[in-house]
């Protein structure tokens, strides 16, 4: 089939991360140089395909007359689960756009999404040995904060990272300075990933209409990205905040739809996303929650009883 040309998608490994083009337009993920060094190019390559597609798939459900994505990469080996993802998170989308969530879900799987034709990248194997040492993708909020001190407690040995989402500028600056504070408290490395790519799902940036389509995927995104800075710091485990409330559902008005506000932090999510980073690594690095038993209270109250210091 014929491909309009701003459909496009390019993607490339660069020498600190991942660029995605996009109508003439560049979007990275920029990482320190020894973290992304320390990365075997096999991984590299089964990120860049994966990334670039869990970025980019919600393009045709925002942007006018859009009816096909063509990538320049292989398909991923995590479509299967992408998908899934989007299908559960499509409902939420749609009802807070004030849109028929039948319609949306006809126009989703009316997409077309085209790759280069070469096969599918498997999972590479695994090159370290994990150590006990765990990585926090940390917000400074409170889930972020009491996953760390727990993670502490439990002698293994925390690394924080922290995603700059382009979008985010007021936040990014807020919660640097407290990162930077936090670095000097506890001895620890801020790990900063540049994620310019958050700017696809930028509505302002993008000249439309504000959509909730493309943050349903992020926490998989972050998930994903995490792999170099395992494979830096031989962590096994990778925390995120994930507390019980952001697995609860509803029905929509109609009585017709489970509708999930945050779908990609459920406990069946969370259970996926360990899938798919355990996949990356052979096992060698896996993802969970340390706080998802506890509701929101619970934690305010630990953080402040048990974890002062934090």
């Amino acid at each position: 089939m014929s491909v309009d040309p701003s459909s496009r998608i390019h993607a490339e490994l660069v020498s600190d991360g991942i660029r995605i083009t996009w109508r003439g337009e560049s979007y990275t993920v920029n990482y320190p140089l020894d973290v992304w060094a320390a990365c075997p190019l096999p991984v590299k390559e089964v990120l860049l395909d994966n990334v670039t597609f869990a970025c980019t798939m919600h393009l045709p459900m925002v942007v006018p007359g859009l009816t096909c994505l063509s990538y320049s990469t292989a398909r991923p080996l995590f479509e299967p689960y992408f998908f899934q993802n989007f299908i559960r998170d499509l409902p939420d989308c749609a009802e807070a756009d004030g849109k028929s969530i039948a319609d949306e879900y006809k126009r989703f799987l009316n997409v077309d999404y085209l790759f280069n034709g070469e096969p599918i990248k498997p999972a590479p194997p695994s090159t370290f040995q994990p150590e006990d040492k765990a990585l926090v993708a940390m917000s400074f909020g409170k889930d972020s904060l009491l996953s760390f001190a727990i993670a502490d407690e439990l002698a293994l040995n925390p690394e924080m990272v922290y995603v700059h989402e382009e979008s985010m500028t007021y936040e990014r600056e807020h919660k640097t300075r407290l990162g930077l504070q936090f670095e000097q408290q506890f001895g620890k490395r801020l790990n900063i990933l540049e994620h310019s790519t958050g700017l696809l799902r930028d509505y302002k940036h993008l000249k439309l209409p504000h959509s909730e389509y493309g943050w349903g995927l992020q926490s998989t995104e972050y998930a994903l990205l995490m792999l170099p800075f395992a494979y830096y710091f031989k962590a096994q485990y990778l925390f995120i905040g994930n507390e019980q409330s952001a697995g609860m559902r509803y029905r929509d008005k109609e009585d017709a739809w489970n509708i999930y506000p945050c779908y990609d932090q459920t406990h069946i999510w969370t259970t996926h996303i360990d899938q798919m980073t355990s996949a990356l690594s052979r096992g060698s690095f896996q993802t969970g929650s340390l706080i998802e038993p506890l509701m929101d209270m619970m934690i305010q109250r630990m953080l402040v009883k048990r974890y002062p210091r934090y």
